[in-house]
């Protein structure tokens, strides 16, 4: 691990310098303030420090070529009124997923899907996705919810630079003015490819930037990248005073983090956001969080997707047998029950199983939470190939 690895080249300010290995980069540029006020433009809800003009660059995806459609004055508008209102950063209530509702409103997108497009469908599973940490889904959600530029434009902050919820929006796909000290959680770089069985242990190195971002008084870019040996964030000053910026690293699904790094120094948390200091003229910032194999304690082993014959056994959640426990995950267990996939699902518990069908062991608080993740994944995957062979 050291400042000058391979694939970690610093873009300049003009967005020129060595590209990272392996990404060619969508990028467009948008008008800076004096043309962001003409006639018909839609005013950015906060006024920034004037900087270089605003640049995002994404991997060479699909997703790509489809935002750069994405022209810098498209307002965003909301997703649905639960999720947030036009003009600011959708996303999920705080425990909407610890609760049925929150399910049946994934259960209903889901849906919703199986018979064609439906952009606003894609962007609810795209944010319950990013919610649960599930970053290669909610790309894909994204890339669908896209055909909708209003959406792209709504969406895209919550992935760079990684915007809260209900965080006012600019045009363009760009979040307004941040206010000094923000916390931002940046997703993943989206993947170059589909999964290959048996490299699931290898990183694919990629990486994505977005430039020109307003914070407190300061203008930065911050550039996230997956590499061979974690995941790092380079913060850079371009222009303006003094700010300050709190960054959660983002968890790749296939690997466990060791540990985190702030400029090289070790921290001694992991998961928390890491506050650095921006000054005019300043190195950038660096933050690197170390990969490590992931400890799969698992009872049973789980397979890559749900097996076709799915519908003849159903799908069997085992809770713990615990107080509440069984009633919480067998509300959950009536939300997964999707008839137009043939999925039924139950709740047990371990000393009251009633017959056969898909067991995936929930009964262990230490794996419960990737393991209802890797569930509701293999679920929509199920879904995409359904709908694909209709």
């Amino acid at each position: 691990m050291t400042r000058g690895a391979p694939g970690l080249k610093r873009l300049d300010s003009r967005g020129r310098g060595d590209e990272p290995r392996g990404v060619l980069c969508l990028t467009w540029l948008v008008l800076s303030a004096a043309a962001s006020q003409a006639p018909g433009a839609t005013p950015p809800a906060a006024a920034g420090p004037a900087g270089p003009a605003r640049a995002l660059e994404l991997p060479p995806i699909p997703l790509a070529r489809l935002l750069d459609k994405l022209e810098p004055r498209q307002a965003a508008r909301a997703v649905a009124p639960e999720l947030g209102a036009a003009g600011v950063a959708p996303g999920l209530e705080p425990g909407a997923l610890e609760q049925p509702a929150g399910w049946a409103a994934w259960r209903g997108a889901l849906t919703a899907t199986l018979d064609g497009a439906r952009p606003e469908a894609s962007a609810r599973l795209a944010l319950t996705a990013l919610e649960q940490g599930r970053m290669r889904d909610a790309w894909r959600h994204l890339e669908l919810a896209a055909a909708d530029p209003a959406l792209a434009a709504a969406l895209l902050p919550r992935f760079l630079p990684g915007v809260a919820r209900g965080t006012a929006l600019d045009t363009g796909g760009f979040p307004a003015a941040l206010p000094d000290g923000v916390v931002l959680r940046p997703a993943l770089p989206p993947p170059l490819s589909a999964p290959t069985p048996g490299d699931a242990q290898r990183p694919e190195r990629r990486a994505m930037r977005v430039s020109g971002l307003a914070i407190g008084a300061a203008v930065v870019e911050l550039k996230v990248a997956v590499e061979l040996e974690g995941v790092q964030i380079e913060v850079a000053h371009l222009s303006g005073g003094a700010a300050r910026v709190a960054l959660v690293l983002p968890r790749a699904e296939e690997f466990a983090t060791a540990t985190e790094y702030v400029d090289w120094y070790k921290q001694e948390t992991v998961g928390a956001p890491l506050t650095i200091e921006l000054e005019p003229g300043a190195e950038p910032h660096v933050l690197f969080a170390r990969f490590e194999p992931k400890d799969l304690r698992w009872p049973t082993r789980l397979p890559e997707e749900l097996p076709r014959a799915l519908a003849e056994h159903g799908l069997v959640l085992l809770a713990a047998d615990e107080a509440g426990e069984r009633e919480r995950l067998g509300a959950l267990a009536r939300e997964l029950s999707i008839p137009a996939l043939g999925i039924a699902a139950r709740c047990e518990t371990a000393g009251a199983r009633t017959g056969g069908g898909l067991v995936v062991d929930l009964s262990v608080a230490a794996t419960r939470a990737d393991k209802f993740a890797w569930l509701v994944s293999a679920i929509e995957r199920y879904a995409s190939e359904r709908a694909i062979r209709r």
